[in-house]
């Protein structure tokens, strides 16, 4: 193996026994060959180790760190403080890569010195592995340019499907790698907020990943605290837009006891994305304000109404603002 491979796949585990193998079989059967695969076990109790070992006897490019379990953000800062590739791959346990995912991304990363990070398109596929919908056609360039309007609230996203991801590992490093603020699925919505801030984030319209769901998956089991992640990822990003310090949220949203909008979030948005509530807003605005960095509703008011300066024929501005500054 390469002492300095091209690509390392950073790939934590928690009990994946039942799909770890064919994972990494997938991998391992890349058309590009020079990586080394990084598997975290996660302090599995069910057999995973056991395989993970079997596999790391017959592939000397399979590395294997067991570890107390700590949850998937510890694990992945873990793969990646042990990663020497030039690019850093993500894979789950329970996902199949396509045979020529890594050799398509690391190529596009050699080519587009501007990008930072790249996804795929992907098959949504059930707990057998039969496929149950393909991600529609997409725009190669899909995520590069929709994500820098901070003109109104909520901000447009970054999307990149997580275990479909390649990402350049010293922009990855400098970033800081993965808070540990966002431990129930948000994690990557808030990397991909700050490696914006290196370069451009894109996605190759080639299906190159099975994407496993399951009512087991982690996503599916927090559900909630996904959806209220993503929304603290969000209020981060434009605080730190607005060079504001966005340790703040980070603090409050670590100690619950503080953070008191966290049920208002949840009973509001119910199933709904947050990002499509503007018309809920003013309903956490009065704690979201201090949470968010403005020191004052006059300086959020202050923000707002140059927001409606510069999008005047906005009907969200003007929704916005009206339901977050109304007394």
């Amino acid at each position: 193996m390469n002492d300095t491979p091209k690509v390392s796949v950073a790939l934590p585990v928690y009990n994946g026994a039942r799909t770890i193998a064919q994972a990494v079989r997938s991998v391992l059967a890349q058309t590009l060959s020079d990586f080394e695969l990084v598997a975290i076990d996660d302090g599995s109790t069910d057999g995973t180790a056991a395989v993970l070992a079997e596999l790391a006897a017959h592939d000397r490019r399979v590395r294997v760190i067991t570890t107390a379990n700590r949850g998937l953000v510890a694990a992945l800062n873990l793969a990646i403080a042990n990663a020497r590739g030039d690019y850093v791959a993500r894979m789950d346990a329970d996902d199949i890569c396509e045979p020529a995912r890594f050799e398509r991304q690391a190529d596009y990363l050699d080519r587009t010195p501007r990008c930072v990070a790249v996804g795929s398109a992907f098959t949504r596929i059930g707990p057998d592995g039969t496929a149950q919908q393909k991600q529609p056609p997409i725009d190669p360039l899909v995520v590069k340019d929709r994500c820098r309007g901070f003109a109104y609230f909520p901000p447009s996203p970054p999307t990149l499907c997580h275990p479909s991801a390649m990402v350049r590992r010293p922009a990855l490093v400098a970033v800081g790698g993965y808070r540990d603020a966002f431990r129930w699925g948000a994690e990557d919505r808030d990397l991909w907020w700050r490696m914006m801030l290196l370069g451009e984030i894109h996605c190759l319209p080639e299906r190159l990943l099975r994407y496993r769901v399951h009512p087991d998956s982690r996503s599916s089991v927090h559900r909630m605290a996904t959806v209220l992640d993503a929304v603290v990822s969000d209020l981060s990003a434009a605080s730190r837009h607005h060079r504001r310090d966005d340790s703040i949220i980070l603090a409050c949203y670590r100690d619950q006891a503080k953070f008191n909008p966290v049920q208002t979030y949840a009973d509001l948005l119910g199933d709904a994305y947050p990002v499509q509530a503007l018309a809920k807003y003013r309903a956490f605005a009065r704690n979201a304000l201090g949470i968010a960095g403005w020191s004052s509703r006059s300086q959020a008011r202050a923000d707002l109404l140059t927001l409606i300066a510069r999008e005047p024929t906005r009907l969200s501005s003007w929704l916005t603002a009206s339901m977050a500054l109304r007394p």
